[in-house]
């Protein structure tokens, strides 16, 4: 169905093999065990490109190590348009596999080229159609803040009428962030039109069914991305590959976190007192609809943030809503 890219994995078998000792190895240095898996993400891009090879190690890993799944586990795969085949994901789906994350970023050829996308308007709607026909769980990556082209002028609201089309479970939305060497900087809109943006995004996915649940993600009731939330609600997971990171929740007031070196299979280590604790579950909390407990002494900023239509109080648990998630770093610098 599409064309693949070339791929060569053995390298990265091998890394992952000497990562997966080391992650063991911390598991008995805090005295923690491996349960069966309740989340398990292939992220960095294309891991499609690994193909039926990359689902037969895995396998095979699984059975070596004896690793296996939770009952109701999550399963997710990063996926391009243009980088996988009809024949190379069935070995993932016997795996296991029932979550696809699909990078489509725009449904515009003239887009796509400016944000540096190899994929065609006709490969995403070829793989949307698909998937959609094969009644899959997957969720599409989609770009805002687009430069701004002569003569033309993107219409993302329309993009995603096209998506809804083929029912996706889940979609992320990010702003797009470059460095003043891309070729197209000067043409990036400003920061109130990438607010207006947000916010009439938000407010149309809402109208579609959709849960706005995280700053840059929505879903259809019961399809958030579990994995994610494993991140968001600070609960350990293990990580593998070039520039992965771990966690490892430990006592009350105290957490174990380590970054994979690229290049080599070594990482770096930081351990989270108290102090550093509870200032990420302030900032995981305001930035998923979990919300936090407010305490006496931020009750009165919070209180101006509701005035000011940044958030609203479920109970006596404070949310942010769209308006206050688009300048949430600028908020959380007031409490910190």
């Amino acid at each position: 169905m599409q064309k693949k890219a070339d791929s060569h994995t053995s390298g990265l078998h091998e890394s992952y093999d000497q990562q997966w000792q080391k992650n063991l190895e911390l598991l008995e240095r805090f005295d923690l065990s491996l349960a069966p898996l309740e989340t398990l993400y292939f992220g960095g891009g294309t891991p499609s490109l690994w193909g039926s090879d990359g689902a037969n190690y895995l396998k095979n890993f699984f059975k070596k190590n004896k690793v296996q799944f939770a009952k109701n586990h999550e399963f997710a795969l990063e996926l391009d348009p243009g980088t996988w085949q009809v024949e190379e994901l069935k070995p993932w789906l016997d795996l296991g596999l029932n979550r696809i994350s699909m990078g489509v970023q725009s449904l515009s050829d003239e887009y796509l080229a400016t944000l540096d996308r190899k994929q065609s308007r006709a490969e995403c709607l070829e793989t949307l159609k698909y998937f959609s026909q094969q009644k899959m769980n997957f969720s599409a990556d989609f770009l805002l803040g687009s430069p701004e082209l002569k003569g033309s002028k993107r219409n993302v609201i329309e993009e995603l009428k096209k998506l809804l089309e083929f029912s996706p479970s889940h979609i992320s939305l990010y702003i797009l962030t470059v460095n003043k060497k891309y070729a197209l900087y000067s043409s990036l809109p400003d920061d109130q039109f990438i607010h207006d943006e947000y916010l009439a995004v938000s407010e149309f996915l809402r109208s579609q069914g959709f849960e706005h649940y995280e700053v840059s993600n929505f879903a259809k009731p019961g399809f958030h991305s579990r994995h994610n939330f494993v991140y968001w609600q600070a609960r350990s997971f293990l990580a593998m590959g070039p520039s992965a990171t771990g966690y490892l929740a430990l006592e009350s007031e105290k957490a174990f976190r380590y970054k994979w070196t690229p290049g080599r299979n070594e990482f770096s280590e930081e351990q989270l007192g108290k102090a550093e604790l509870d200032l990420e579950a302030l900032y995981l909390g305001l930035r998923t609809n979990l919300g936090i407990q407010p305490n006496q002494k931020n009750r009165a900023l919070l209180e101006s943030w509701v005035n000011q239509g940044y958030g609203k109080w479920d109970s006596e648990t404070f949310k942010m809503l769209p308006k206050g998630w688009i300048i949430l770093d600028s908020l959380i610098s007031v409490i910190i």
